[in-house]
């Protein structure tokens, strides 16, 4: 049995919900339509540093946690298991301070030659 509704017109793929949501306008809602499109940004903004630093802070306490617990699991100081940690972040930093005195080395050498 063929499939006649769409004859493989575009326009009618998708569902009656998906073009009833299409065709709307969308208009501001009152209290936005008064601000200015930087005040909007800002507060977009706002909203995902908060995420962000959310996001870090309990990856960071997880991370301890989990330190800990396996530290705690296997028998080993958990002094030992934090110094471990310590010297890995120190290391990573370092590595990331040597790419970034790369990059700005060679973005020095590109603005003297001029190109």
């Amino acid at each position: 049995m063929p499939i006649e509704h769409c004859n493989g017109n575009h326009a009618c793929f998708g569902s009656h919900k998906e073009k009833t949501i299409s065709s709307k306008d969308h208009k501001v809602s009152r209290p936005e339509a008064g601000r200015s499109q930087a005040a909007q940004r800002v507060t977009v903004q706002r909203g995902r540093w908060r995420r962000m630093a959310r996001t870090i802070l309990l990856g960071t306490t997880t991370a301890l946690a989990g330190v800990v617990w396996v530290a705690q699991q296997y028998g080993v100081a958990v002094a030992d298991s934090l110094a471990f940690l310590g010297s890995s972040v120190v290391f990573v930093v370092a590595l990331i301070g040597v790419g970034l005195v790369g990059a700005c080395l060679l973005w020095l050498v590109r603005k003297l030659l001029g190109r």
